[in-house]
């Protein structure tokens, strides 16, 4: 999907999810964090902190798609904190330890191998560092959606409930701080 398309055709959802996790992790980032955004799409989260002057030393922008990360490219300001990166999120190919924030924000269904994801995390996380992870799930009106997306063959959808995923990232040793689920609109 070209990124303005998927911006139009996700517009309120997308506003929705980055106003929500905006709102959760700006009062937490300080001028010491090294964050991975790791599958940014067209940038829209990191628009957000810039416009909020959020402190933090270094983000990196991170995303398997191109065109998604050139639309990153054009639609943030030049600043020497952001980086930009091309790399699966099975496969990320940065040290261990690296990273005290990651944010992956509408992107977990996504991915193919959700437990190769978490390992990831894990491996380059810093050890009092944290994940920010927000995505829909297989509740409400998402289960038609997800039906829809899997009928049209467009894409991986590989979604959890809350209990799923609560259960996934505590076997994989992460302390949950806050959890919270909601219906868009």
């Amino acid at each position: 999907m070209e990124s303005s398309e998927y911006e139009k055709s996700w517009k309120g959802y997308l506003e929705n999810t980055h106003d929500k996790l905006v709102k959760i992790l700006l009062p937490d980032l300080s001028e010491k964090d090294t964050i991975l955004d790791v599958s940014c799409g067209t940038g829209m989260l990191a628009s957000h902190l810039i416009k909020r002057e959020a402190p933090f030393r270094e983000l990196v922008m991170n995303d398997i798609s191109s065109n998604m990360l050139k639309t990153a490219q054009s639609r943030l300001p030049s600043d020497p904190r952001l980086t930009f990166s091309i790399q699966p999120a099975e496969n990320l190919e940065f040290g261990t330890n690296r990273f005290t924030r990651i944010i992956c924000l509408n992107a977990f269904h996504n991915y193919d191998q959700p437990t190769v994801v978490l390992n990831q995390f894990k491996r380059i996380l810093t050890p009092d560092g944290k994940l920010y992870l927000l995505d829909w799930n297989r509740t409400g009106w998402f289960r038609l959606i997800n039906t829809l997306i899997r009928w049209t063959g467009r894409e991986t959808i590989n979604t959890f409930n809350l209990q799923e995923i609560t259960y996934l990232l505590e076997k994989f040793e992460f302390n949950i701080l806050y959890t919270d689920q909601w219906n868009y609109r």
